[in-house]
């Protein structure tokens, strides 16, 4: 789909796939986990969620990589700025969940919170590149 706009893009584009191929193992892996009255191996809930960090592993390298290798055409938001705003959003969201909600935080937090800023980040960069009008990267 992207190989017309050159492998920064192409590796992008297969680290998106990646990061939703990590959701739909995490997502069966978590159906798997969470309903013992379902009777699935307890193999399969193992299996399920290395594919889930694998895939997840693969996904940020691959997306990294094309992040770092595209060429922009015009100024984005600094990447610093949006990791900035990743901190304090995760920073009051687990206060809010901690002292408001009074729940356990769990790891789930700190991978929803990055899987934003890694998204948000991605849609800067194909706003920089030129691929994104403004109006696009903002509904994004």
């Amino acid at each position: 789909m992207f190989s017309d706009y050159g492998s920064a893009m192409n590796t992008l584009f297969h680290g998106v796939l990646m990061l939703a191929t990590c959701a739909g193992c995490y997502l069966l892996w978590w159906g798997v986990a969470f309903y013992p009255e379902r009777h699935a191996p307890l193999w399969l809930s193992g299996i399920l969620l290395v594919a889930t960090a694998v895939c997840g592993i693969m996904a940020v390298n691959w997306m990294s990589q094309g992040i770092f290798q595209t060429e922009g055409i015009r100024k984005g938001v600094s990447g610093g700025w949006i990791m900035a705003g990743g901190v304090i959003c995760y920073v009051v969201l687990l206060v809010i969940s901690n002292l408001v909600f009074h729940r356990m935080v769990t790891t789930e937090l700190f991978l929803i919170v990055g899987w934003a800023v890694l998204n948000l980040v991605t849609v800067n960069t194909l706003y920089a590149s030129g691929l994104f009008s403004a109006g696009i990267s903002v509904v994004f």
